[in-house]
């Protein structure tokens, strides 16, 4: 009985928490710093990453309070990096992201009078497709304004976009109308292709904007490339 009461008290002061960035954005790492009691206060925090036993990031307490504690961090994190503690819960706000700066955070929290308290952060990072490309059947690059095409010509464009990390969903869109969602990988999976085809032009055609847009996330914009149709 001992053993599932310490068991359940270390699952109470480890939290976990997934926190989702983009390459060359930001993140806020959350950690709870508010002491259990009101005659209480924080003396030290630590931050480590993965297996590493020494502190990626630091704050110092110990000789005053939060307000002039002593911040420190590695050369990885210097100038992109800064432990917000006015917030709650206080985040390490980290800036430029890299693909590098993946994996599991621990948030070390020493009190002055309550046990420590750490907390598990995830951090997932996306990288977002490169600018898709809009080539004809034969795999030309086309240009902002296509054509002149005649009344009742069949429109093939081809859209392709490399990179990106998950893989992306390729889409074509008429202004803000979805026309064709049907993507694919090619070769070793680097590369995403979608085909629209337009089996004849009509006068409402003339000049219209077709966009080929890459996204595989929420956060950071998509992607895209348009060309616009000259018509006779």
């Amino acid at each position: 009985m001992i053993y599932k009461l310490m068991t359940i008290c270390v699952l109470i002061a480890e939290l976990t928490t997934t926190v989702i960035g983009v390459t060359g954005g930001k993140v806020a790492l959350p950690c709870n710093i508010t002491p259990p009691s009101y005659d209480d206060a924080v003396s030290l925090i630590l931050w480590y990453k993965d297996e590493s036993t020494t502190p990626i990031y630091s704050l110092d307490a110990r000789k005053g309070n939060l307000d002039q504690a002593r911040h420190a961090s590695e050369d990885t994190l210097i100038s992109r990096s800064y432990m917000n503690t006015i917030q709650r819960p206080a985040h390490l706000m980290v800036e430029l992201l890299s693909t590098e700066d993946a994996g599991e955070y621990r948030c070390r929290v020493d009190f002055r009078k309550a046990r420590t308290r750490n907390s598990v952060i995830f951090l997932e990072i996306i990288v977002p497709p490169e600018k898709p490309v809009i080539m004809d059947p034969n795999g030309e690059p086309q240009p902002s304004l296509i054509g002149p095409y005649n009344e009742g010509d069949r429109l093939v464009l081809v859209c392709e976009v490399e990179g990106g990390k998950p893989t992306p969903s390729l889409t074509w869109w008429r202004e803000s109308v979805l026309l064709d969602d049907s993507y694919e990988m090619i070769g070793n999976g680097g590369s995403v292709r979608n085909e629209l085809e337009i089996q004849s032009l009509q006068r409402h055609d003339l000049m219209a904007v077709f966009t080929c847009q890459a996204s595989n996330n929420n956060i950071s914009m998509p992607t895209y490339s348009a060309v616009s149709v000259d018509l006779n």
